[in-house]
């Protein structure tokens, strides 16, 4: 069976739509949660939702308008960059009318070369467990890998192995873009889409924008529109929303509504996001909650709640290239692979054994040469 509800055959966001999709045809009633489920249990992608900063009164609009426009991609490309240093653990609980759902944990490691993500998944009904499942996704500079195990406790094994650069098969982009979506969670919004995506969808427009006090701190307040059909062009449910934002830390967002369509129907989502800015100021996410409703025939109204903890760091030291391979789970390295560190391992011996023959024959004509 596969699960990977992280990389889709698309190779986009988490397939947590599946694991509800097995549950949802054990039981007729478990369809409908899980498809109205569905809005909110996306938001696993977008943990910190960083929102459309943008700024203005009715008299200076225009000009944080355009502040928004020019400043808000950049500060987030340089969010990414940071974010991509990130490691530690994440835990997702999904509750749908009170009764618990999904209980994921997360753990994330990267270096500059690689990453790796592994997943810990269980789906209840009725506040039984259905089934668990872990998986792994990694990728290094030489292949990406794919494990899974049926238990906590359960050995891993092996579920495909990529060389990288093999084109369609290499997985390691789409690895990259799963876990990309925890590790820059404050660069995330719901269904796998990302703000800049949001600001080129055809129908969108900012309907009112305001500097507001959230809190004890100076945040953005921005109000848009982006109505549209749902299944219009490339599938993008948010129709509409206020989102506020805190333009002194890359824009991450502070709160927000959003009104989405699926083909489900109608859900308004609530979300509250909490960062660390401690340190260099960067923000490190520690917990977004999504509580979303909608309306379903013959249930009336049905609540989700996606609660997201993270336990992230930003390490002076990134994790050794060792730790993204195969052997770093008591397999052993693949053929192309390994005879690839054969070849390091011999051009450098080579090299080594080149300087000490060098050093030898220098010190041999010195002696041997006649005194002056």
């Amino acid at each position: 069976m596969k699960f990977h509800h992280f990389v889709q055959p698309a190779g986009a966001a988490f397939g947590v739509c599946a694991l509800r999709a097995r549950a949802a045809r054990r039981r007729r009633t478990a369809r409908a949660s899980s498809c109205v489920a569905s809005g909110a249990a996306l938001w696993v992608v977008g943990f910190l939702l960083v929102g459309l900063g943008a700024d203005g009164s009715a008299r200076g609009g225009d000009t944080l308008e355009q502040r928004f426009m020019s400043e808000a991609p950049q500060r987030w490309q340089e969010y990414r960059h940071f974010s991509n240093r990130l490691q530690g653990d994440a835990t997702w609980k999904l509750t749908v009318n009170g009764a618990l759902r999904l209980h994921t944990s997360y753990q994330v490691k990267q270096n500059d070369s690689g990453k790796l993500v592994v997943t810990q998944n269980s789906a209840y009904e009725d506040s039984k467990s259905l089934e668990t499942q872990g998986e792994v996704l990694a990728f290094n500079s030489l292949y990406s890998f794919s494990l899974q195990r049926h238990s906590e406790t359960s050995p891993w094994f092996i579920t495909g192995v990529v060389k990288r650069g093999e084109n369609a098969r290499d997985r390691a982009p789409g690895y990259s873009e799963a876990i990309r979506w925890i590790s820059g969670a404050s660069l995330g919004l719901t269904n796998a889409k990302a703000l800049d995506q949001l600001l080129k969808q055809p129908a969108f427009k900012v309907v009112a924008i305001s500097e507001i006090i959230d809190g004890a701190a100076a945040a953005v307040r921005v109000e848009f529109d982006n109505g549209h059909h749902w299944d219009e062009g490339e599938f993008f449910p948010i129709q509409k929303g206020v989102l506020i934002l805190d333009p002194q830390h890359f824009w991450c967002l502070r709160s927000a509504q959003l009104e989405c369509i699926y083909s489900t129907g109608a859900l308004v989502s609530r979300v509250n996001a909490t960062y660390d800015v401690r340190g260099k100021g960067l923000p490190i996410p520690k917990k977004v909650v999504d509580d979303a409703t909608s309306e379903v025939e013959g249930q009336g109204t049905v609540r989700s709640v996606s609660e997201i903890t993270y336990s992230f760091v930003n390490p002076t030291t990134l994790p050794d290239d060792g730790e993204f391979t195969l052997s770093a789970f008591g397999f052993p390295e693949p053929e192309f692979a390994a005879t690839g560190s054969q070849l390091y391992l011999w051009i450098g011996a080579v090299g080594v054994l080149c300087v000490v023959t060098a050093i030898v024959l220098r010190s041999l004509l010195r002696h041997r040469s006649p005194a002056r």
